[in-house]
């Protein structure tokens, strides 16, 4: 492996969010923040508690999840897409750098920024809401896998985009739905008819109700199950990516 190239390309794409980090970092935990105070403190009051815990609570480990996902996806779709623009990936395709270096490289700077909003999150929720993390294991391994999966999504979304309006079709019309029906302001035991259809076969549900049961403790699904199928979807998520930059797809604007 070429680590010297590898360990370049990573930098270059961790130091692209982190010197925009006004407009990349403190974004997501000023909306988490505010759907705290509107959803958590103002609804939460007529709510009261939901599955034994305080409704605000309830609310923050989909919060950072929705911070996580969105943050991934669109550093990757976005800093693919711009390589693609200006021609530049025809540097990356003649360095000595392989097909599955520079698919690394780019989903490291996507997974890296998912997690630290994750973090951030996570550690605001400890500070104002006296959060403890109940199980460290699955926190981790459910931010990493999810991050993974949303991360290569994002550069398959970058691959298959033919302009700037593409990239943005994903986030505002399949990710924000999903995520929305994805149990973050709601207690998916109580949902009958399509609704509870739309929120069981919502995969987003199972990545929110994992991240839930890391911190809280409580869970609608089996977490051993939901784990190794979070963990199977980010890996075929990631494997479709490789197999399509490596035949040469979608690299060329």
């Amino acid at each position: 492996m070429n680590t010297v190239g590898l360990e370049t390309l990573i930098r270059r794409e961790v130091w692209r969010y982190i010197r925009l980090w006004r407009q990349t970092l403190i974004p997501p935990i000023i909306t988490a923040f505010l759907y705290l105070t509107v959803f958590g403190k103002i609804v939460g009051s007529r709510v009261g508690v939901v599955q034994g815990v305080d409704y605000i609570q309830f609310v923050l480990p989909g919060l950072a999840m929705l911070a996580m996902i969105l943050a991934s996806f669109q550093n990757c779709v976005s800093s693919f897409f711009i390589e693609k623009f200006h021609r530049s990936i025809d540097e990356l395709m003649v360095s000595p750098l392989t097909s599955f270096e520079i698919v690394l490289g780019f989903i490291i700077g996507g997974v890296t920024r998912g997690l630290l909003c994750g973090v951030l999150i996570v550690a605001l929720g400890t500070f104002l809401l006296n959060l403890h993390i109940v199980h460290w294991f699955y926190m981790i391994s459910v931010m990493i896998s999810v991050n993974l999966c949303f991360a290569s999504l994002g550069m398959l979304n970058a691959m298959y985009a033919r302009n700037f309006d593409e990239i943005t079709i994903v986030p505002d019309f399949v990710l924000t739905p999903l995520i929305f029906f994805g149990g973050v302001f709601y207690d998916g035991t109580h949902l009958q008819g399509i609704l509870l259809w739309l929120h069981q076969y919502n995969p987003i549900s199972y990545f929110v109700d994992l991240f839930r049961y890391s911190l809280l403790g409580i869970h609608e699904f089996t977490p051993a199950i939901v784990l190794m199928c979070t963990f199977g979807f980010s890996l075929l998520s990631f494997g479709l990516l490789y197999n399509r930059f490596e035949k040469g797809f979608g690299v060329q604007y």
